[in-house]
């Protein structure tokens, strides 16, 4: 079962009929129809009672329909999610500084950043470094 099948059925039943449906996604009454009856076939359940020219879900049809209609909300919250990340709006980021060096500063940056990308996981660190007497320049 693709995505594409489930659309293709919500359309339907949202739209009371093939035709309605075939106009609004843009497709052929015919690949509908086909695609219909193939998912009746591959989930083993009449979805539909077709009559003439109307279609009504069955009751197993409307309990599909329900989840149906989740399934697609959910698959465009994922490709949001993606393309969200993919700006750099959400997601996670680490930062290391450098204690005393930047508490001037570094706490109003946060809180800047924090609201700019309310989206973004940020973690701090703090570094430290270590001076040898082998590492210092004479």
């Amino acid at each position: 079962m693709e995505l594409r099948h489930l659309r293709y059925f919500v359309a339907v039943a949202d739209w009371n009929g093939f035709r309605e449906a075939s106009r609004r996604l843009h497709v052929a009454q015919p690949a509908i129809s086909k695609t219909l009856s193939d998912l009746e076939l591959d989930i083993g359940v009449k979805l539909f009672q077709r009559s003439g020219r109307s279609v009504a879900l069955t009751p197993e049809g409307s309990l599909f329909y329900q989840e149906a209609k989740q399934t697609i909300a959910q698959s465009e919250h994922a490709v949001e999610v993606a393309q969200r990340a993919a700006r750099g709006e959400i997601g996670n980021l680490s930062v290391g500084f450098c204690g005393a060096a930047t508490y001037a500063y570094l706490p109003d940056l946060v809180r800047q950043y924090k609201t700019k990308f309310p989206g973004i996981r940020l973690s701090l660190k703090e570094l430290s470094l270590h001076y040898s007497r082998t590492s210092r320049k004479r």
